[in-house]
């Protein structure tokens, strides 16, 4: 009988990279494990975290990293909402990162060497990966709560997982996905980046999802969704649209700027993307992509804060999500004002968001 692969049981601090450990010590009341080969036939491995000392079965969190991005650089994220009693399982591809730099470059002109799928079958499979208890710590896994979530474009297939699986995911988590704006719409339709990435596009999925899929998947959507963005976040625009389409499905949460390390330490140490943050100036392309990836990086849990809350108020009974000092206007369901126009739009729509 096939299972997944062995794990190595080791600490997080033996297991990620230098870089990221000097950053930031791990936390003594999580647990961590990587896969060591990948799923027959797959390029994919999985990072877990799962709480110490915690009795019962576990929520599930599913995560989903974003382009040029692994499992490393949500590691302060995905850690603390583990610390809160969640079974935390994030999947990594061979090429995720393949390339670099110029990897990332080749994706903001629509070519692209690293994966890209978005068709929520690497969630799928990972969620086959959680079905099965003999793999480590799946026995604490309860199944009938299970959360699809993903950091930019990886919000793109949390939101094809769950219309993948709708019977299976309970909540639906977009932390400033990249979706609903012109550079995702290109990628989207563009079948030849297919063949090179590893990735899935519309017409060769098993997904029924199309070109304007993610608009119909949250309009098709029934389970609570959790949005997060920030003040001046590259991805603004998209995430406005994917709020006003969930409606009271939906809870919008806006970061301050203030409440951001917009240095991304935590981005610049384990992805190629820091290259380009020197281009986050006001009417370019990448306007506002520091405010993106802070959201990202999780200093001082101001993203994983709001996000656990809404975790916790869905699977564990806990008390409503509230405003804090950390969100415009300290409430829930504001958006940013303001509006930009940029000379090439791969991220912000010219139109008051």
């Amino acid at each position: 009988e096939n299972r997944h692969p062995a794990i190595v049981p080791s600490p997080m601090a033996a297991t990620t990279p230098s870089s990221y450990t000097m950053l930031r010590e791990p936390d003594p009341r999580v647990e961590f494990y990587h896969t060591e080969t990948p799923v027959p036939g797959t390029k994919t491995t999985f990072a877990v975290w799962a709480p110490k000392d915690w009795s019962g079965k576990l929520p599930v969190l599913l995560f989903q990293s974003g382009y040029g991005h692994s499992s490393d650089g949500h590691a302060p994220f995905l850690e603390r909402i583990a610390a809160e009693g969640f079974l935390v399982i994030a999947p990594d591809r061979s090429d995720d990162q393949q390339c670099g730099a110029l990897g990332i470059l080749g994706f903001l002109n629509f070519v692209s060497c690293s994966a890209v799928t978005t068709d929520g079958s690497n969630l799928a499979l990972t969620l086959s990966y959680a079905k099965d208890d003999q793999n480590q710590w799946m026995e604490r896994a309860d199944l009938s709560k299970v959360a699809m979530a993903g950091f930019s474009m990886g919000a793109a297939e949390a939101i094809n997982a769950q219309a993948r699986l709708p019977s299976e995911t309970k909540a639906l988590l977009l932390l400033s996905p990249s979706i609903l704006v012109p550079a995702a719409n290109v990628i989207a339709w563009n079948c030849c980046l297919q063949p090179i990435t590893g990735g899935q596009c519309f017409l060769c999925s098993d997904t029924p999802v199309g070109p304007c899929g993610t608009g119909q998947a949250l309009r098709q959507s029934a389970v609570p969704a959790f949005v997060l963005s920030s003040e001046n976040d590259m991805l603004r625009s998209g995430v406005s649209r994917a709020a006003d389409i969930l409606g009271e499905r939906g809870t919008l949460v806006t970061i301050k700027e203030s409440a951001l390390d917009l240095s991304t330490p935590i981005t610049r140490a384990t992805t190629s993307w820091g290259a380009f943050l020197v281009a986050d100036c006001y009417g370019s392309p990448l306007y506002g992509a520091s405010r993106h990836f802070a959201l990202a990086d999780d200093v001082d849990a101001v993203s994983s804060a709001p996000v656990a809350a809404f975790l916790k108020q869905q699977f564990c009974g806990g008390a409503p999500l509230q405003g804090s000092d950390t969100m415009v206007e300290g409430r829930l369901n504001s958006k940013a004002a303001g509006s930009l126009c940029a000379p090439f739009p791969l991220f912000v729509s010219c139109f008051e968001s």
